[in-house]
């Protein structure tokens, strides 16, 4: 195959760090890259495109077949999938050098979850099972217990000193002492240490015997079973606090005394110094985190949060070579690109040269508070009992050119205008529909609602989320379980119908994309409006797919890729190509390719940025045939216009630091207060509406033109346009474009 200029350039500058973030914009070509570069870290075989030792490709699990088939199509490679922990263990065999696992040079391909949270247990509960049940998990022993009771002056030294105590004491002595001083805090009224006394001398009495310093093998059984019970409660709690923590081993090395007793150099790298780290069930990330020579991770956004197990999970992989690649490196706020920034340029516990910041999560923070701009409230403080400072941070960017200078060695940023290719434009639409009488009362139930939460504090969260909902899908389910508004009389909390503007819209809009035999994507942050166009769609006939979180990866995938085959003219695959496909923005909007798609809709909008711009550019890529339509759906006086306004702050501010782009005014964060205020001044009660009646009157002649458009799709007839359709268009007046 013919590499593109800017792919040869891009991939041979990042070829010479060991670690890199590659910012293809979306559509460029990443899963090649991530082939090629690890190619050139981990070299190939001479003659061959295979690599002479193992790498590791990461991503989501919609698009494996998509990645293994471009291998072998374009590079005519193999990859084997890594999806288990058997799998792993099954292919790996034993280092007896290094006393570690080693997989035969290769590529190799697992996901996110594949990796870190796949057949893992919890750790055991203690309640849950006997004392003779917990020796067991633990691994413990009677000599494990015995040693524990020696060391009882130690571990309960708190407890001997408000007894006035040691553990050379007898029963006896120890009885004679609390009684004592329990006459002493009596008669000094000191219940304090009443308290004290007594919970110290019922711990402390059982560890003692007749005779003072006895064994615990001479207790008596009751008092051996209360030790016992006492080290297992101690030693679960040790273990389950250190689960997941990492530590090196130590600088000196006792297995190197079988190796002349040579010190461990210091001057390797952190992934190359021995570590050892507490698992109960292993994942798959902890059993092959030394085994790759280089690991490229598409789709790499996934892994900046900060403690969760995926993120958690996979940054512990710690090869020699690091990619990451990801079209939107800044998911939202500067600070998403730290963790990705920190695990590229090595992961290291300590501040580098290339990347100065350590892996504490305060640093986290630090980095945070150098690049954007605070805001303290002075109002707040003064009128504050206590010197606490009230400081928040905005999503405003400053410290510009030394976030360039920071970012500018380890992000390699490329455009689709920067490519030096012929791209089909892309043309944004915006469409905007009233809302439907019904609906417009369910929005204003929410809108006026009283939510609290549990603190009966306003939970306006809750209450946003309720007005995104309502304003694409007023009958769902969500809306089912709300307060009451606080004005009378009630008005319904979800509607009774599935017919609202939004939808008319949006098959309409699909009517004339199959009139002109081309296809289109409809995403959804929500699920009801995909099941509700798709069952209009089966009833007028028309073929489609639907993909959302219900599905599995594995259908995903193949829905993905029968979307792919593009429109029946031309295709040797006929009537099994698929004109509409109903999306969910949530897992479909990343890593999925659909060139021959040149038509966009989206009806529901998410609160992430990127979710959006990835779900637009599944389908304007380096390959693509036609201009792409992108057509906002938007419901006219609800939340829908200023959630698509932040989330182009939000881009905003990311092309500001990835792009260089100066903006002419800064973005403002709104919190949920200023933005439930702005739904209540777009909302007007008095605005005209559709009732849903009218919508569903018409709907048999909406039918009718799907039916006839879908006909056309696939048969290419020549049958004239149904008269009706211009008399509903100007009945209902839903397609008028702002």
């Amino acid at each position: 195959m013919k590499l593109k200029s800017f792919q040869k350039q891009d991939l041979a500058r990042l070829a010479l760090h060991d670690g890199g973030i590659l910012g293809w914009d979306k559509g460029l070509g990443k899963t090649l890259g991530m082939l090629l570069w690890s190619l050139l870290k981990a070299g190939r075989h001479p003659g061959t495109v295979q690599p002479l030792h193992p790498c590791l490709l990461v991503a989501p699990g919609d698009v494996h077949d998509a990645v293994v088939n471009e291998a072998r199509d374009k590079l005519g490679i193999p990859i084997t999938p890594l999806d288990s922990q058997d799998t792993f263990l099954r292919l790996s065999t034993i280092n007896p050098e290094m006393g570690a696992r080693e997989l035969p040079s290769g590529f190799y391909l697992s996901s996110y979850t594949q990796l870190a949270t796949n057949k893992i247990a919890d750790f055991p509960e203690f309640a849950n099972h006997s004392d003779e049940a917990m020796m067991v998990l633990l691994h413990q022993t009677g000599a494990d217990v015995a040693a524990f009771h020696a060391e009882r002056g130690t571990i309960y030294a708190k407890q001997y000193a408000a007894l006035e105590s040691n553990p050379g004491m007898s029963s006896r002595a120890l009885q004679r002492q609390y009684s004592l001083l329990m006459t002493g805090a009596q008669r000094n009224g000191q219940q304090w240490r009443e308290i004290e006394i007594e919970n110290a001398f019922s711990i402390l009495i059982n560890f003692h015997g007749e005779v003072g310093d006895d064994f615990y093998e001479r207790l008596p059984a009751p008092k051996r079973e209360f030790v016992r019970h006492c080290h297992l409660v101690r030693k679960h709690a040790e273990f389950q606090s250190g689960m997941g923590e990492v530590r090196p081993l130590p600088p000196w090395d006792p297995r190197a005394e079988a190796n002349e007793g040579n010190e461990i150099d210091s001057s390797h790298t952190s992934h190359s110094l021995p570590s050892v780290k507490c698992i109960y069930s292993p994942s798959l990330a902890d059993l092959c985190r030394h085994t790759f020579t280089a690991i490229a991770i598409d789709e790499a956004t996934k892994i900046k949060g900060e403690t969760t197990l995926i993120g958690a999970g996979i940054r512990q992989l710690s090869p020699c070579f690091r990619l990451v690649l990801t079209g939107t490196p800044i998911k939202n706020r500067i600070p998403d690109i730290f963790r990705l920034a920190h695990w590229a340029t090595g992961g290291h516990a300590d501040a580098t040269a290339r990347w100065p910041y350590a892996s504490d999560s305060s640093e986290r923070e630090a980095f945070a508070s150098e690049f954007l701009v605070s805001e303290r409230n002075v109002t707040k403080e003064e009128s504050s009992d206590s010197n606490r400072r009230y400081k928040k941070l905005t999503p405003q960017v400053c410290n510009i050119h030394r976030l360039w200078k920071l970012l500018g060695p380890i992000v390699l940023r490329r455009l689709k205008k920067d490519c030096g290719e012929d791209l089909v434009p892309k043309h944004r639409h915006v469409i905007r529909v009233p809302m439907g009488s019904e609906q417009a009362r369910v929005y204003r139930h929410h809108l006026e609602g009283e939510y609290l939460d549990c603190n009966a504090k306003p939970a306006m969260g809750a209450q946003l989320q309720a007005l995104r909902v309502a304003a694409a899908a007023p009958h769902s389910d969500l809306l089912k379980y709300t307060p009451q508004p606080k004005s009378a009389p009630p008005l319904p909390s979800r509607s009774a119908t599935s017919w609202i503007p939004k939808y008319a819209t949006a098959l309409t809009l699909v009517e004339q994309v199959l009139a002109r035999r081309e296809q289109i994507v409809i995403f959804s942050a929500l699920l009801e409006p995909l099941e509700t166009l798709s069952r209009r769609l089966t009833e007028a006939g028309v073929p489609h797919l639907v993909a959302h979180g219900g599905s599995s990866p594995t259908k995903r995938r193949k829905l993905s890729a029968q979307f792919k085959l593009g429109p029946a003219a031309g295709n040797p695959w006929g009537h099994s190509c698929i004109p509409v496909l109903l999306a969910s923005g949530e897992c479909m909007a990343e890593a999925h390719s659909w060139h021959l798609c040149n038509n966009v809709a989206l009806l529901a909008y998410s609160w992430a940025y990127d979710k959006l711009s990835q779900a637009i550019d599944r389908c304007h890529r380096l390959n693509s045939v036609k201009a792409l339509n992108y057509h906002a759906i938007v419901c006219d006086g609800s939340v829908d216009r200023k959630l698509e306004q932040n989330l182009q702050e939000k881009g905003d501010a990311s092309d500001l630091v990835l792009d260089g782009h100066l903006l002419g005014e800064n973005p403002e964060e709104l919190n949920m207060a200023d933005l439930l205020a702005v739904a209540a001044r777009e909302f007007n009660a008095e605005s005209k509406t559709v009732d849903e009646s009218v919508l569903e009157a018409e709907w048999p002649f909406l039918r009718e033109r799907l039916k006839h458009a879908a006909d056309q799709w696939f048969h290419q007839t020549k049958a004239p346009i149904p008269t009706n359709l211009h008399r509903w268009l100007h009945r209902t007046r839903l397609t008028a474009v702002a």
